[in-house]
Formats: C-alpha cells, sequence, structure tokens
C-alpha cells in the first residue's frame, strides 16, 4: 500500500542520510580527541543524541526530522 511504502522510503532516507553523515564526522571526531578529548566526547554525546531524535521523527514523516536539528550545536562544538 502506498502507506507502506512511504513508511519503508522514510526509514530508506534516514539510514542513507547517516550512512553519509557518519561516514564524515566520524573521522573528524577521532581527529578532534586528540586535542582536546573531554570536550569531543560531550560534544559528540549531544550529535548522536540529536541524531536518534532526527531519526525517531523521521521515521514518523519527513516533516517531523527537524525536531533532532539540535544535533548541529554537537557538531559545531565538536569540530570547532
Amino acid at each position: 500500500s502506498t502507506k507502506e511504502v512511504d513508511s519503508y522510503m522514510c526509514v530508506q532516507r534516514m539510514h542513507q542520510n547517516n550512512v553519509d553523515f557518519l561516514s564524515c564526522y566520524f573521522p573528524m571526531m577521532i581527529i578532534s580527541m586528540m586535542n582536546y578529548p573531554t570536550e569531543t566526547f560531550y560534544a559528540s554525546t549531544v550529535v548522536l543524541a540529536g541524531r536518534m531524535v532526527t531519526g525517531l521523527g523521521y521515521y514518523q514523516g519527513a516533516s517531523k526530522r527537524v525536531f533532532g536539528g539540535w544535533f548541529h550545536f554537537g557538531n559545531v562544538a565538536a569540530l570547532s
């Protein structure tokens, strides 16, 4: 049915979004941890929690993915 296809597409898009994001973020996080391990740990915790909230929102519909958008604050903190 159309509802099942939409649900599958949301899950598929979120998975691909995570693969794309994390494949770039993890190497940068590791490099950042060499100089600032504690700060990077806390910032990365914010990022990963935000990605989970984004994923849960995305599974309910593409318009609800914005609820986890606050992960960018941790992203900026970890990489600066």
